[in-house]
């Protein structure tokens, strides 16, 4: 079945890619991308902040408090070992 099908979806989906290259970006794609990527980098600082803070809320009980991921300054994710090393 999958023989049949691949080529019927090339067919399909080469106009659609080589019309977007043509096209290109619209005038505001970058700056409403960028505002979704800065989003994103936040909610990930929250939920590693939030994470952080369980773990250290659990430090009493015999799980260990570690939390191997940690989000700098600039927003880039990093193992903890690497933030020590910085």
């Amino acid at each position: 079945v999958r023989f049949f099908f691949q080529p019927l979806l090339i067919l399909y989906y080469w106009p659609i890619v080589i019309l977007k290259g043509i096209v290109g970006p619209s005038r505001g794609s970058y700056a409403e991308a960028l505002k979704k990527h800065e989003v994103l980098v936040e909610g990930w600082k929250k939920a590693v902040q939030v994470a952080s803070e369980v773990c250290e809320n659990d430090a009493d009980s015999k799980s260990s408090p570690y939390w191997p991921v940690r989000i700098n300054d600039d927003g880039n994710i990093g193992r903890y070992t690497n933030m020590l090393m910085d």
